[in-house]
């Protein structure tokens, strides 16, 4: 964790450079710019797609380019871009949460009641639980005799507004809950065998939360076509699988999201237990922690700036939900999605002009936000001089480099330059961020596809081509 704030720092005095400042904030020739995104926009599709584009030299203040950029568009996860910037303003960088393991009662190697409760931790792993279940183990904690209790009285397992749009049961369509466990989903891990043979399956987290049933064949060749559904049950969540999966093919993997998370992160911990030797017996369910409850081990996430990277340069949408849920919490944990909305309304209000904007949830999934490309760039703007600017910009992914810019913009001005959040929805494709243009101009930008005539996801060599002229800007 040194390391990286050590390269924080240093990216905050490259971004920083006293030679951005001199540059003259007389109006530049930027025709050129115009004409060459404008032959992009004559494109066929382009031509049939809503498009936003607001480009901003950060140091001059003066707008570069300027295409509907006062115009309100769905941004997608670019959201996730008003959701980190609020939270750093409101809790700052290093903001952290608890979460305590306790016992009702410790005595003779038996733990009669267990007790989980977290303040919101985003990042909770399959590691950290391993992690606790062993400091049990050293504690001399030998059974567990009343199950395991999971306190949620910060803020219990529920779905973020918006999501139930769609029924879907993807990895990134996940409940959130004050205590989660593998950003609330599970990996079904199907590995081949030999032909004919049925491939090996299994669950990662362990736990017997989620069941599973179904088989999937192993077939000549590598290719692999695999059908999976989960449903909500009772008391868990069951997937089916069919299909079939190639000799040579690698291990296919599919992810799911799970119900009832809080429950399902106390069964992960009870395998963990297990595994390390612990008897549980009794029920998982939720509950109330007894303010005499002893405490036998405490864990502190990991500070916000390293949870906001993770959620925008992979675009994490449990993330981001969970971290917009924090925004409003008060000094005893307990959260209010109302106070979350209020504050980031608050903090754009004070940022730019907020006619307009709306922020439904957090990640940007699904229909209900909009922003407009001038309201994105100027939170960039804003957050280009806040303190916590070194850990805002590297959260961002790099052009050419990690996270979902990792196969985009592999060669040109931008590559290695650029740091964008992306966002992609069937109808929408989102690229926003900041670069140094080919001049030495350090420019925040954001360009917005809204409706193409097709998948947005294939709109975005268009809008890599923009970024591409706005890097290569020579005035």
């Amino acid at each position: 964790m040194r390391i990286f704030q050590i390269s924080l720092f240093f990216l905050f005095i490259s971004l920083s450079s006293s030679s951005f400042a001199q540059k003259s904030a007389q109006r530049v020739d930027n025709k050129k710019l115009k004409s060459d995104i404008g032959k992009l926009l004559r494109l066929k599709t382009a031509s049939k797609t809503k498009i936003g584009i607001y480009v901003k030299d950060l140091d001059s203040g003066e707008v570069l380019l300027d295409m509907n950029g006062k115009e309100s568009f769905n941004p997608a996860s670019n959201a996730k871009l008003i959701t980190s910037a609020a939270a750093l303003d409101q809790l700052g960088a290093e903001k952290a949460w608890a979460t305590r393991i306790s016992a009702g009662s410790f005595e003779g190697g038996n733990v009669n009641t267990l007790y989980l409760k977290s303040d919101g931790d985003p990042l909770i792993r399959y590691n950290h639980v391993l992690e606790w279940a062993i400091r049990l183990k050293q504690l001399g904690v030998k059974s567990i005799s009343g199950g395991i209790i999971v306190d949620v009285s910060s803020f219990g397992d529920t779905l973020p507004p918006g999501f139930g749009q769609f029924d879907e049961d993807a990895s990134y369509r996940p409940d959130i809950s004050s205590f989660s466990v593998n950003y609330n989903h599970v990996a079904m891990v199907v590995e081949p065998q030999n032909i004919g043979e049925n491939a090996t399956i299994f669950m990662r987290p362990p736990n017997d939360h989620v069941t599973f049933s179904g088989t999937v064949q192993t077939v000549k060749g590598g290719r692999t076509k695999i059908i999976s559904k989960a449903v909500k049950t009772k008391n868990g969540t069951k997937i089916t699988l069919s299909g079939t999966i190639g000799e040579r093919a690698s291990q296919g993997v599919i992810r799911k999201r799970v119900d009832y998370p809080s429950v399902y992160g106390a069964n992960v911990f009870k395998h963990a237990l297990e595994g390390v030797g612990i008897k549980v017996s009794g029920k998982l369910r939720t509950g109330v922690r007894p303010d005499d409850a002893k405490t036998l081990h405490f864990h502190l996430s990991e500070p916000l700036w390293y949870a906001i990277m993770m959620m925008n340069k992979f675009s994490n949408n449990f993330i981001a939900e969970q971290i917009y849920q924090l925004i409003g919490a008060d000094n005893m944990a307990k959260t209010s999605l109302e106070k979350s909305q209020e504050i980031v309304q608050n903090f754009m209000e004070k940022v730019t002009d907020a006619k307009g904007f709306k922020q439904l949830n957090g990640s940007g999934l699904y229909v209900g936000n909009l922003l407009s490309p001038r309201q994105i760039v100027d939170v960039l703007s804003y957050m280009s001089t806040h303190h916590t600017y070194p850990e805002y910009a590297a959260s961002l992914a790099v052009a050419g480099a990690d996270g979902t810019l990792r196969g985009r913009l592999t060669k040109g001005s931008a590559k290695g330059n650029a740091r964008a959040k992306t966002g992609t929805l069937s109808v929408v494709s989102a690229l926003s961020g900041y670069l140094k243009t080919k001049s030495g101009r350090r420019v925040a930008y954001s360009i917005l596809f809204n409706d193409p005539p097709i998948h947005a996801a294939r709109m975005r060599n268009i809008q890599d081509a923009m970024l591409s002229k706005i890097a290569e800007f020579n005035k």
